[in-house]
């Protein structure tokens, strides 16, 4: 069983990958450890696209405590896990 989760777990991170990069249009440098410090356009107005691109690809809403976190690829990854698997 935990043989499955990891498998989606990695699904959904490059799932999360892929939106990032349509956000940002940076196929090149967005992977797993990219950050807000390493993509440009990820400002506010970067953040707040990014934000929504991802509530409607998992049909969820992110609260003040999970956008304080959600400033790298595998943060925004942690806290959509424990959303969906709530």
């Amino acid at each position: 069983m935990k043989e499955i989760r990891k498998m989606k777990d990695r699904s959904e991170l490059k799932n999360i990958i892929r939106i990032a990069n349509k956000v940002f249009d940076d196929a090149s440098n967005i992977n797993e450890n990219a950050s807000a410090d390493s993509i440009p356009g990820w400002d506010s107005m970067g953040n707040l696209n990014l934000i929504i691109a991802l509530e409607e690809e998992y049909d969820i809403e992110f609260d003040d405590e999970d956008l304080v976190k959600m400033n790298s690829i595998k943060k925004i990854h942690k806290v959509i896990i424990n959303k969906v698997n709530d």
